[in-house]
């Protein structure tokens, strides 16, 4: 949401607009508006439960298929526990409730001239192949990569199939 913010906000500082894992930050007015209401009431919720939703969710979209990736699984849980506060996490759904506000039915298709990428696992549970779509109608001329055999976390999953793609975006 940030970059997609950003580049919107200061086209002239963003040459090359990577997405990864994501959905467009245009929608239109009714997921606009059941969005504010789910996220208003999910910020009244007591604390605990909002961690608890929070890092499930985080948990579930770190569940990777390579044993060798455990110890980010083991260090995220730390984090989540011992190191995410709960103003860090009210922060997240703030940023999500200010993007639609402000953002959400802005969509200057004019302005976003950076060269854009759009990357996605292709078992993402959590960002879909629909969002996928989505940002590829949003953003006209972008490049779409999907990764084969890869999740939400595909730059963990597939770290030197991730790299190859960046890179090639990036020298283009």
């Amino acid at each position: 949401m940030i970059a997609q913010v950003f580049s919107l906000k200061y086209p002239e500082k963003v040459d090359k607009l990577i997405l990864n894992s994501t959905a467009s930050i245009f929608t239109d007015q009714l997921h606009k508006v059941l969005s504010l209401v789910i996220l208003r009431m999910f910020m009244k919720m007591p604390s605990k439960w909002i961690r608890s939703i929070f890092k499930t969710t985080i948990l579930k979209a770190l569940k990777l298929k390579e044993e060798n990736n455990i110890e980010w699984i083991e260090y995220s849980k730390v984090i989540l526990d011992k190191k995410l506060s709960d103003e860090h996490i009210k922060s997240h759904f703030l940023t999500a409730k200010d993007t639609l506000i402000k953002y959400s039915d802005k969509k200057p298709i004019d302005r976003i001239s950076s060269r854009t990428l759009i990357v996605h696992g292709e078992n993402d549970k959590f960002s879909t192949i629909n969002d996928h779509n989505k940002l590829i109608d949003d953003y006209p001329g972008s490049e779409s990569v999907i990764i084969k055999n890869a999740g939400h976390v595909f730059a963990i999953e597939k770290p030197d199939d991730y790299k190859r793609i960046i890179n090639e975006f990036a020298k283009k």
